[in-house]
């Protein structure tokens, strides 16, 4: 479960702790329903874009996930909050 405090900060999934910094974002659009689609993968490093097949996008459209680290945890644990379309819902959840 993905938890926002009074201040709409958000959440570390493992200490509760609200001091998490993003690293990186990941973006994936289908070309249609369970089609291949474009993964667009930002970092301080850059952007990079590129083709996937359908059996390595994860569920059956479109998914967000942004890469974060938690100062009370450190930087070996980090987390990913994924935003993904399942059948006509929209599901918000940490992927470890």
């Amino acid at each position: 479960m993905v938890k926002i405090n009074g201040d709409d900060e958000l959440l570390c999934p493992d200490c509760g702790g609200n001091y998490t910094h993003q690293t990186s974002v990941n973006v994936v659009m289908r070309d249609s329903e369970d089609g291949d689609g474009t993964a667009t993968f930002c970092s301080s490093k850059g952007v990079e874009v590129s083709r996937l097949e359908s059996s390595k996008i994860a569920g059956r459209r479109d998914v967000i996930e942004i890469q974060l680290w938690c100062e009370e945890c450190g930087e070996d644990e980090p987390k990913t909050l994924r935003i993904m379309q399942h059948k006509g819902n929209t599901e918000v959840t940490w992927q470890r």
